[in-house]
């Protein structure tokens, strides 16, 4: 006669199961984490882009002459219902009117850190330029247009 066979246990035990558990919550709190990092990082480089573009915004308002070409204290602005700060430094160079201009738009991020964009640009003063609109200079070697006795002759 033949010996039974042992049986042999398909199933899993109890602790395999809460050994299993616990690998799987551990991997699963690292991907929150990580998930949450690049959320952050993701808001912090869309403020930073945003900063830039409001940066350069107000270099061109300066540059234009919209806002006047000195040095300003910290200031404040609203966009889109976020509160921007700003300040500009204006200093000589050693070309005439030609100013360095640097501005600076920071705010903080929500998450502890400071966003904070800063530019520099050389800007011809405004108020020394022409524009389009401005009349040439006249000089004081212009003839009259209707003098018909100067100028040279086409043979012919």
């Amino acid at each position: 006669m033949l010996a039974p066979r042992p049986r042999t246990r398909t199933g899993l035990t109890l602790l395999e199961v809460i050994v299993s558990l616990a690998i799987f919550l551990m991997a699963l709190v690292a991907i929150i984490e990580l998930m949450n990092f690049g959320t952050e990082r993701a808001l912090e480089a869309r403020f930073t882009h945003h900063a830039a573009f409001l940066c350069q915004s107000k270099l061109n308002e300066m540059a234009a002459g919209s806002i006047g070409l000195a040095s300003a204290g910290e200031a404040s602005f609203d966009d889109g219902g976020l509160t921007w700060n700003w300040t500009a430094d204006c200093t000589d160079t050693d070309v005439p009117y030609v100013k360095k201009v640097t501005v600076s738009v920071y705010r903080d991020s929500g998450y502890g850190r400071q966003v904070n964009v800063t530019l520099s640009k050389m800007v011809i003063d405004p108020s020394k330029r022409g524009s389009s609109g401005d009349s040439p200079p006249v000089s004081k070697y212009a003839t009259d247009s209707t003098d018909s006795s100067s100028g040279s002759g086409g043979g012919g």
